[in-house]
């Protein structure tokens, strides 16, 4: 299931994109993360062109792996091992 997740970024050309730049160690992360799926849903719900990709500062794989479970399924994601992709978005 991680890899089905944490996919080529080809299919979101022509969509706005957010990042959410989080870890489940955060102390905000699931406030934060409640409100953004609130407002990814609505915007679905208005036929609007959006994706978010989950950017990890995870500490642990299994830190990870929970954060996957805590995501819509149709949200991406970006490995917290995947470093200079991670440096990259951060930077843009």
């Amino acid at each position: 299931a991680t890899q089905e997740r944490v996919q080529c970024f080809k299919e979101l050309e022509s969509r706005y994109i957010i990042l959410f730049f989080s870890a489940v160690w955060c102390p905000h992360h699931q406030d934060r993360l409640r409100e953004l799926i609130a407002w990814y849903d609505h915007c679905i719900a208005d036929k609007r062109p959006v994706s978010v990709i989950y950017v990890s500062s995870d500490s642990s794989d299994d830190d990870f792996a929970e954060a996957l479970t805590l995501l819509p399924p149709t949200w991406y994601a970006v490995d917290r091992k995947q470093d200079a992709l991670r440096r990259s978005i951060a930077s843009a």
